[in-house]
């Protein structure tokens, strides 16, 4: 698989080839927390689900092989909130401690949100979108609040029923 770093100046941006991950992987999901970029799960090329998971370190330019997922996970999307990155599938949700390397299962989301789109805000993961286990796309939006440790669904509707998308979110305090 190849990766490639963005490095972006006032004179332009250049893209550079690093380092592969020891295991090509398709189909998994990727969160940051500012210093590193983790890779979690997906499909391995001989299309078994992996309970892999690495971090890309820019500053060594290495992978680390961390813990292993108690599950293996494809199409899974994941957010960091709070030292913790939260990792949802189809019907599966799981908590990785970064500082402790460990991991555990979460209470599944009702609805499955397989294909849909993960993200952190205000403190609470956001499901956007996905499908059903059938293939069919909706538009809800289900939260799962980690201080709580429940989901709430639908927290919202999008504008449009969508699956197999991305989302990023930021907030900026003046």
């Amino acid at each position: 698989m190849k990766v490639e770093k963005l490095s972006a100046s006032e004179e332009g941006a250049v893209w550079t080839e690093v380092k592969a991950m020891s295991t090509p992987l398709d189909s998994h999901a990727v969160a940051t927390d500012g210093s590193l970029i983790y890779v979690a799960g997906g499909q391995t090329a001989s299309s078994a689900s992996s309970r892999m998971l690495t971090a890309y370190d820019s500053n060594k330019l290495e992978w680390d092989k961390l813990a292993d997922m108690p599950q293996g996970c494809i199409n899974g999307g994941a957010a960091i909130i709070g030292g913790h990155m939260y990792l949802v599938s189809a019907s599966t949700a799981m908590k990785y401690d970064i500082r402790r390397d460990t991991w555990s299962l979460l209470t599944a989301c009702k609805q499955p949100y397989n294909l849909g789109a993960v993200v952190a805000l205000h403190g609470e993961i956001l499901l956007l979108g996905g499908c059903d286990n059938n293939g069919k796309p909706h538009g809800e939006v289900a939260a799962f609040d980690p201080h709580v440790g429940c989901w709430r669904n639908p927290v919202f509707a999008l504008f449009a029923p969508v699956k197999n998308h991305t989302a990023v979110c930021m907030t900026m305090e003046m």
